[in-house]
């Protein structure tokens, strides 16, 4: 299963910049801004290997005001692993829940 990273911001979804990177983190139940938990940048329109998801993981707020507790477990094209909030992507496909061992 693959999802596509969604940025609000339209003005750096052309953008590979720094200040248009998207974080995956580390922890989808720690704060997302925290300094350590930061696994990847990734950028609007990146594609990714989503393994399972969490809903009930940190509230997320992206740039729109919409909100999310669901986090997926990710895979980039550089093979980190890390959580994409759901906020950051727009999936419609269906990704299996994840267990325990997942996390």
């Amino acid at each position: 299963m693959t999802v596509t990273v969604h940025n609000a911001e339209s003005a750096c979804r052309e953008l590979r910049t720094l200040e248009c990177a998207l974080r995956v983190a580390k922890d989808p139940y720690g704060r997302y801004a925290a300094p350590g938990n930061r696994a990847a940048r990734v950028w609007h329109g990146d594609r990714m290997k989503a393994l399972c998801v969490v809903t009930d993981g940190t509230l997320v707020r992206d740039e729109k005001g919409i909100t999310s507790t669901r986090w997926y477990l990710v895979r980039t094209a550089l093979g980190t692993e890390g959580w994409l909030p759901g906020v950051r992507t727009r999936n419609s496909a269906e990704v299996p829940d994840c267990v325990e061992d997942d996390h």
